[in-house]
């Protein structure tokens, strides 16, 4: 790494563990990748400390990282927000950490900090009350599941969606919120929503950064679907997420009533409240035989599986970035995404194919088309994974990321002007296009 100064860094990671996917992933993942440079003091919920000592005695984790655990919650969320009360219980924990985290600055005289994780400009962090500089994000936070979209979902969508708006207005009213953006060196933004907020409001130290990081290496033989299909199916579908309203696997399901794509089969992998509601959806619409609900499985080996499969389909509505289509891009999946969110940014220009967002029942109408299209093309179907891949490897390449980072630790010092990072102007094009999906503008900070 060249023009890197080593420096002494403090990062609050509430969510880090290895060998998970969404925010612990990442985490994990970035605090041993600026140990390569320099040397991280991690806080971190001691809901994970089993687990990360367990890498640590294993020699998976850098020496280099140290982990200090601040009390918290039995439990964290993958992606730090599927669990009931969990950013109530993060925003709580934050607070918590305040004296542990005046403690290490007093005593460990540090650089620079950094606000990883929950990446969510709507809460707290615990480095805004140190004196330390730091850097938040990356982040997001201002996606907003569109109300019509909401309504066909069902009442649960439409009440959450309602509550998430009243929690998007509080939070702009926070003070502690309103203290962490504001004393903030660099705000690192993801998601498009947010990136329309904060570059109105800190245009001066807001950056588009991606956030996605390389997955697992894994063999490199393509693998297979966990159930073969005799004779095979004309198009083999996967979706992996939360079963979720604001994930929306229910387009999908729709989408494979139509009848032209009556050969197509579908593996669900995932979990959630609305898995028993789907369930009951499949057995209600005849499509018992073509959608197969995955039970759970290692994080290696799901992505394994993933690689035998045609398509992959995220119809998240809601998401700021989407790690499940970075880790099918770089499988070289073809990947399929909704026109709107972060997601949409992510696949850049080419990187997949885009549903077009208006409707409910335009949406999946044009759903179908888009999996008729892929159905009868499998050389369309190659190509598509190939630019995929290409895009994705260039997006998540380490050297590429730890450039783009030093840049911007070396303006927290005045050191230099952060370089610009191959794909942000794809990113920055999606962003102020707003992705055709819907944004609820807060006034941060006056």
């Amino acid at each position: 790494m060249t023009n890197s100064t080593p420096r002494r860094l403090l990062i609050s990671a509430y969510c880090c563990e290895p060998d998970a996917g969404s925010e612990q992933g990442f985490a994990w993942w970035w605090v041993h990748h600026c140990a390569e440079i320099h040397d991280v003091t991690v806080l971190t919920c001691s809901a994970q400390e089993r687990a990360i000592e367990r890498a640590r005695a294993a020699g998976r984790s850098s020496d280099r990282v140290r982990f200090v655990y601040v009390p918290g919650p039995r439990r964290v969320s993958p992606s730090g927000v599927e669990i009931p009360f969990e950013q109530l219980r993060a925003y709580w924990w934050q607070l918590r950490a305040v004296g542990v985290a005046r403690e290490l600055v007093r005593a460990g005289n540090f650089d620079l900090g950094q606000h990883i994780t929950i990446a969510t400009w709507r809460l707290p962090s615990c480095l805004a009350f140190t004196g330390l500089p730091y850097v938040i994000g990356p982040l997001g936070g201002s996606e907003v599941l569109p109300i019509h979209f909401a309504r066909k979902l069902g009442n649960g969508a439409l009440r959450r969606t309602l509550w998430r708006r009243l929690l998007l207005r509080l939070a702009a009213m926070d003070p502690f919120v309103r203290r962490t953006l504001r004393r903030a060196s660099r705000i690192l933004v993801c998601g498009p929503s947010t990136w329309q907020q904060m570059s109105k409001r800190y245009a001066d130290k807001s950056t588009l950064f991606p956030r996605a990081y390389p997955i697992p290496a894994l063999a490199d033989h393509r693998g297979a679907p966990l159930v073969q299909e005799s004779p095979p199916p004309s198009l083999r579908i996967a979706w992996m997420s939360r079963m979720v309203p604001r994930k929306a696997l229910e387009l999908l399901l729709r989408a494979l009533r139509d009848s032209r794509l009556g050969d197509c089969t579908l593996d669900v992998f995932g979990d959630g409240p609305l898995r028993r509601h789907h369930e009951r959806q499949v057995v209600r619409w005849s499509l018992e035989s073509r959608v197969h609900f995955r039970a759970h499985l290692p994080r290696v080996e799901m992505l394994r599986h993933l690689r035998g499969f045609d398509v992959f389909v995220f119809t998240s509505l809601r998401d700021m970035a989407g790690q499940a289509v970075s880790e099918a891009l770089q499988l070289g999946l073809p990947c399929v995404v909704m026109d709107g969110g972060g997601p949409a940014a992510l696949v850049g220009e080419a990187g997949a194919l885009k549903v077009p967002v208006s409707t409910f029942d335009s949406t999946v109408e044009s759903l179908v088309s888009t999996l008729e299209s892929l159905k009868r093309h499998p050389d369309q179907r190659k190509a598509l994974g190939a630019r995929g891949q290409d895009w994705i490897r260039k997006l998540a390449n380490p050297e590429t990321l730890s450039e783009a980072r030093e840049a911007i630790y070396r303006q927290v010092f005045g050191e230099a002007e952060p370089a610009p990072q191959e794909g942000q102007g794809q990113l920055r094009a999606a962003a102020l296009e707003g992705g055709r999906g819907e944004a609820v503008t807060t006034p941060v900070d006056p």
